[in-house]
């Protein structure tokens, strides 16, 4: 319903819902369950989920994009009250450091719109939510910046 975790469950803030220990499930009132957890107002996991680990594993993904064109990466958080966070590292042994906006990157409703792509740009980006002290990964995007040249040859050998 919510995800396969109990921080999903809980962030939802789904009167009708609540994790029950394994799964997010329907919540009734009057039901004598004590180890449901659902807090409708705050919504903290922190408090609610210490005892379940997360479970959840983040999608990975490759995309390509075309030098000096747009490429959209795009990400969803699970909560509408979530920040959305994005990180970056040039190489998996690099630090991450979070993604700057500017004239050419540009925070979009559903996600990151890079304008006139570099090979600077190539790398690993990395899609958090973040909402009352918890960050949850989302997703995981690794882009390939391909030459013009190149991208245009691909088109026309078809």
């Amino acid at each position: 319903m919510y995800g396969k975790a109990c921080a999903e469950c809980c962030l939802a803030r789904d009167p009708y819902c609540a994790w029950d220990g394994t799964t997010c499930t329907r919540y009734l009132q009057n039901t004598k369950r004590r180890f449901r957890r659902q807090d409708v107002r705050n919504g903290d996991p922190s408090i609610l989920c210490s005892r379940y680990p997360q479970k959840t594993s983040v999608p990975e993904r490759k995309i390509y994009g075309v030098e000096g064109s747009s490429t959209f990466l795009e990400c969803l958080p699970k909560s509408l009250q979530a920040k959305i966070v994005w990180t970056y590292q040039k190489t998996r042994s690099d630090p991450q450091k979070e993604v700057l906006l500017d004239s050419r990157v540009i925070r979009m409703e559903r996600g990151i719109l890079l304008r006139s792509v570099q090979h600077k740009d190539a790398g690993f980006y990395y899609c958090h939510a973040t909402e009352h002290g918890f960050t949850q990964g989302l997703l995981h995007l690794q882009l390939e910046v391909i030459h013009a040249q190149q991208a245009d040859s691909l088109s026309l050998s078809r």
